[in-house]
């Protein structure tokens, strides 16, 4: 059925054929693979999104590793922000691929005026062991880097659906669930391969 020159298709007219076979093609469009897609985000998300949420964070005062100290802190240090300082340097050694001396010096930093957002002190728990703790100024500095996180945050998540936002979220979570399990699994090799070791060593020692 024609008029004026046109193709009827569906439930109206159009005005070239290739149109109407492109409406009613039923053919599911080619997916990009996903692990493909997801590494093409690696940089827009680490080095665009992941350094300009750092860069909110320093608040114009810290530096990036006093960030990551206070934001682990924040995360990891419960209700009073209390963590043992070999922890901090353990962590912040791995990410920054630093040594501990340097990462002392960003503490000693924290604690010193004029931030003074830190107090170390003897761990209750073992007299060989410091633990690094918020100060009220400290408390008060993290809650305004949090702000700050939340406002650049939200920019990103402006005009997006609140469904979509939630599933984005539960996926993040999901694999960065799947990426501390692998890293559980891995310290627990490691771990295994050095008692092995030890015991290897001792009973050379003994027969020696």
């Amino acid at each position: 059925m024609q008029a004026l020159g046109k193709i009827f298709c569906g439930s109206r007219y159009v005005v070239d054929k290739k149109v109407c076979d492109h409406m009613t093609d039923t053919t599911p469009p080619v997916q990009e693979d996903p692990v493909t897609a997801l590494m093409s985000l690696f940089l827009p998300i680490h080095y665009h999104i992941g350094v300009g949420f750092e860069e909110t964070l320093r608040c114009g005062q810290l530096s990036r590793k006093q960030v990551a100290i206070l934001w682990l802190m924040r995360a990891e240090g419960g209700p009073e922000g209390s963590m043992r300082r070999k922890d901090i340097e353990r962590l912040l050694a791995s990410w920054f691929e630093t040594s501990s001396s340097t990462i002392t010096r960003s503490l000693a930093a924290l604690a010193r005026p004029p931030l003074k957002l830190v107090r170390v002190v003897g761990d209750r728990d073992s007299g060989r062991e410091k633990r690094v703790i918020l100060t009220a100024k400290g408390e008060q500095f993290l809650s305004h880097m949090t702000e700050e996180g939340r406002t650049f945050t939200q920019k990103l998540l402006d005009g997006m659906p609140r469904q979509e936002i939630h599933e984005m979220v539960r996926l993040m979570q999901k694999a960065v669930g799947v990426f501390e399990r692998e890293g559980a699994a891995s310290n627990a090799s490691v771990l295994r391969k050095a008692k092995r070791k030890v015991v290897r060593s001792g009973a050379i020692s003994v027969e020696s």
